[in-house]
Order: C-alpha cells, then structure tokens, then sequence
C-alpha cells in the first residue's frame, strides 16, 4: 500500500521527523561525556580510512571542552604534539555537538597559521553537521 500526500503534509512530516532527530542526537548526547560519545558516533564520517584510538589525550580534550560549553571554564589553552586530533575535535566535531545539544544559533570563529588547514576543518564541520 503506497499512501500519497500533498506537498504541503509531506513538508510538515519531513519537519516532524528531523525534529525527531534533533531530539535523539540531543538526548543520546547530552551530559557528562556527551562529546566523545559524538566523537566515537561521528569519527567514520571524517576518518573513513582511520580506525578511532581511543586515549587519554582525546577523553581530557572531551572534557574540557564540554566544560568550556557549561561555562565552567572561560579560558582554555590546548597543548599536545601534532597528530593528536586537536583540530578535529576543536574545529569539526566541538561545534557540530554543540550545534547537536545546544543548538544551530551559535556561532564560531575557526582559523589556523594556513588558509588550507581552515578551509579543510571548515569542510569537516560541514560533513558532520550534514550527515543523515
């Protein structure tokens, strides 16, 4: 059985279900650990060829962060070696959750020593925050 609607039901149902979503991903993700449950959830769209390595590095990064979100932290200064994740998670996969959880009305200023590197990270945060 095929049921047919009008374009204007079909729209408002196509709104039901994405607000469905948003609901989902703001519940599975909410709360303590919240960012790298998203991170884990998320890693295969920007790391295809990549396996996730979970690590201590990644949990502490996590942590402040999502404490940067709750206000618990004003001023944060990240420093670990090359190669540890420290633009995915702050450029791509911080402000998509926060889009997740808080909400698509913030706003962020994204940038690094190369136009490539902002263009690349940019690019990233566009594939999350588009993937079904």
């Amino acid at each position: 059985m095929t049921l047919k609607f009008d374009q204007d039901t079909r729209r408002r149902l196509e709104e039901l279900q994405k607000e469905a979503n948003r609901r989902l991903l703001r519940n599975r993700f909410s709360g303590p650990g919240g960012l790298l449950r998203f991170v884990k959830h998320f890693w295969h769209v920007l790391e295809p060829e990549n396996k996730f390595i979970d690590g201590w590095p990644i949990h502490a990064i996590c942590e402040h962060l999502e404490a940067v979100s709750r206000g618990q932290i004003k001023r944060l200064l990240i420093n670990v070696p090359p190669g540890w994740s420290k633009s995915i998670l702050t450029d791509c996969f911080w402000p998509a959750w926060e889009w997740a959880v808080i909400g698509n009305h913030l706003r962020y200023v994204t940038f690094s020593y190369s136009s490539s590197l902002t263009e690349r990270d940019n690019r990233r945060f566009g594939a999350i925050v588009t993937d079904p």
